[in-house]
C-alpha cells in the first residue's frame, strides 16, 4: 500500500547516504515494500507485545533513507481503505507504539528488520485502535529535488477484556428487482457496521435460496469501528449483448468497492431470495447468526420480446412473399 505525501516525520531528517550504491542484479522491480502490510492482534493492558515489520528495497540501483514514524487512520467512505493521518497533540494514543529504528538505509537488494513494541496501558479505555507505522523514503535526487515515497504498515489492536462486540447490517439491496436471467445481470450491495467498541472480522455467505447460488460474504475483511464497510456481489446474464443486456459493474467496482461474483446458475423463472447470513463471537464467546433477506424476481421478458418480434418479422415477411406471389398470378 503505497502514499505518496510530503514528509510528516517528528525526528530529525535522515541525511542521503554518500555510501556507494551496489547494484542488486537478482532485482524483480518490486521496488520498496514491507511484510506484513497489517497485522491485528487481541491483547490484555499493561502487557508488552511486539512483531516485526520486514522492509525490503527490491530495486536495481536506488538507496532508501528510510524515516519510521506512527501515526493513525480511519476507514474511507465505503470502509474499504485507510486514510491515515497524523495524531493531535497530546493524543495518548501515540505513546502506545514505539519503534526500534526509527532511521535506517536500504542498500539495493537488502532488507531490514523493525520491531514494533506496543502496550495500552491499564487506564486506557477498552475496544479498538488502529495504527499507521510508516516508512518514509527521503532521498536527494539530482540539484535538490526530493523524492518521498511512503508505505505503510497497519496495525489493528483490540485491547481489553470488558469490550462490547456487535455488527449489524444497514443496507442489503438489489440494484434490479426484475431479472432477465438470459441477457441480464444484477449488483447486490450490503454494508456491514461494527458496534459498541470492538472491530470485527465477521464470516458468512450471500446466497440466493438454497443450493442454486452462494458465495463467501467476504475474505479476512475487518469493520472498523463506527464506519459501515460496503461490499458488493455481482452475477452477469448468460449472454451480453450491446444496447440489449444491462451490465454489472462486475470486478471495475465502484466507490473502489471490489465486487465479487457469485457463484452459481441463476433460475430462469420465479421470485428468489438472496440471503445474507452474518456471523461472529459476542463479548461472552457465543456464536451470533444474522440472516437478512431481499427479493429478485427472475423473468427472461426481454427473451420473450425478442422472439416476438423474431416472428412477427417472419410473419410479415411471409406475408409480403404471399401478396407477391398472388399479384404474379393475377397477372
Amino acid at each position: 500500500m503505497l502514499f505518496q505525501s510530503p514528509v510528516t516525520a517528528a525526528s530529525a531528517p535522515v541525511t542521503p547516504s554518500s555510501s556507494v550504491v551496489t547494484p542488486n542484479v537478482e532485482s524483480q522491480n518490486r521496488g520498496l515494500y514491507i511484510t506484513p502490510p497489517k497485522y491485528d492482534i487481541e491483547v490484555d493492558k499493561n502487557i508488552t507485545y511486539e512483531y516485526v515489520i520486514k522492509v525490503t528495497n527490491d530495486t536495481t540501483d536506488q538507496l532508501y533513507n528510510m524515516i519510521s514514524t506512527v501515526e493513525t487512520f480511519t476507514a474511507n467512505e465505503s470502509g474499504s481503505g485507510p486514510v491515515i493521518t497524523r495524531f493531535e497533540p497530546g493524543d495518548s494514543r501515540s505513546q502506545i507504539v514505539k519503534l526500534d529504528s526509527p532511521n535506517f538505509t536500504l542498500q539495493p537488494g537488502k532488507s531490514r528488520q523493525v520491531v514494533v513494541n506496543f502496550s495500552v496501558p491499564q487506564d486506557a479505555p477498552s475496544g479498538g485502535y488502529y495504527f499507521a507505522i510508516i516508512f518514509t523514503n527521503q532521498n536527494t535526487a539530482q540539484a535538490s529535488v526530493k523524492i518521498n515515497q511512503r508505505i505503510a504498515s497497519l496495525l489493528f489492536v483490540n485491547a481489553g477484556k470488558d469490550t462490547k462486540r456487535g455488527a449489524k447490517v444497514e443496507q442489503f439491496a438489489a440494484d434490479n428487482k426484475i431479472v432477465d436471467p438470459i441477457f441480464d445481470g444484477f449488483d447486490a450491495i450490503l454494508k456491514l457496521k461494527s458496534e459498541d467498541n470492538y472491530f470485527l472480522k465477521p464470516s458468512g455467505i450471500v446466497q440466493l435460496d438454497t443450493e442454486k447460488m452462494s458465495t463467501p460474504l467476504f475474505d479476512e475483511d475487518t469493520i472498523l469501528l463506527d464506519k459501515a464497510r460496503t461490499f458488493r456481489y455481482y452475477k452477469n446474464g448468460l449472454f451480453q449483448i450491446p444496447y440489449i443486456s444491462k451490465n454489472s459493474i462486475e470486478n471495475t467496482g465502484i466507490d473502489g468497492v471490489k465486487a465479487v461474483k457469485l457463484e452459481g446458475d441463476a433460475p430462469l423463472f420465479g421470485t428468489h431470495t438472496l440471503t445474507t447470513q452474518l456471523q461472529y463471537v459476542d463479548e461472552n464467546g457465543e456464536t451470533i447468526v444474522h440472516k437478512y433477506t431481499t427479493n429478485i424476481t427472475f423473468f427472461p421478458w426481454k427473451t420473450l420480446l425478442i422472439i416476438a418480434a423474431f416472428i412477427l418479422v417472419f410473419l410479415l415477411i411471409g406475408l409480403g412473399f404471399k401478396r407477391i406471389s398472388r399479384r404474379r398470378v393475377a397477372s
